[in-house]
């Protein structure tokens, strides 16, 4: 087997046997476990109770995922909060290339938490991502109110 294959293995099972801490979000009252071998890629001001009691579940969750594999993914039908986009619509979903909304948002969470806690990484790629998004934004009246509400997220 080739050698790279055996490090990641060492690296998988360093990570299952360092144990587990727990930390809770309190603004939903979620509770996570976190493999105490992947607690330092977390920024200190990350993990602090003060910050964790205003971050969305959803959104630490995509910090959690970032944290295991490098990468975080965000599903167009679904808000910052998880919910189907369906679920919530005050605008209806005119075609995919429309349904970036809720992307956009949560990509600006994600920046807006990472930005406040000096997590250099995560604020790089989920600023990059934003981007990409925006680019590719189509801007008509009916989205007027998405427009607030983004400007309202980049700016708390």
């Amino acid at each position: 087997m080739p050698l790279e294959y055996h490090r990641q293995a060492f690296r998988v099972i360093r990570i299952l046997q360092s144990g587990v801490i727990h930390v809770l979000v309190r603004k939903s009252r979620r509770r996570f476990s976190i493999h105490r071998a992947l607690e330092s890629p977390f920024p200190d001001s990350a993990l602090q109770p003060s910050i964790l009691q205003n971050i969305n579940k959803v959104i630490f969750a995509r910090c959690c995922k970032f944290v295991y594999s490098g990468d975080y993914l965000i599903s167009p039908s679904t808000n910052p909060s998880g919910t189907l986009r369906s679920e919530v619509a005050e605008v209806p979903i005119i075609d995919h290339q429309h349904s970036c909304t809720n992307v956009i948002l949560s990509h600006a969470e994600i920046h807006n938490f990472a930005y406040k806690t000096g997590w250099t990484s995560l604020c790089a790629l989920s600023l990059y991502r934003l981007i990409q998004c925006l680019d590719n934004f189509k801007l008509f009246h009916e989205r007027k109110g998405e427009i607030v509400e983004l400007l309202r997220v980049c700016f708390e």
